[in-house]
């Protein structure tokens, strides 16, 4: 998997996505491609934003 991109906001909730490639090394004697989605995505910055509901 790479490095997670950066979120998409600073607090609040946003979201943030990885991605991965199967071709290295390439499958031998058999074996198969990778399972699965490309791309995973994740939350991040959940925490809420400063003066967001009495905070």
């Amino acid at each position: 998997w790479s490095q997670w991109s950066s979120c998409s906001v600073s607090c609040g909730g946003g979201n943030h996505s990885r991605t991965r490639e199967c071709i290295n090394p390439r499958p031998m004697h058999g074996g198969s491609n990778c399972t699965g989605a490309p791309t995973e995505i994740g939350a991040c910055n959940t925490e809420k934003c400063p003066g967001e509901n009495g905070v």
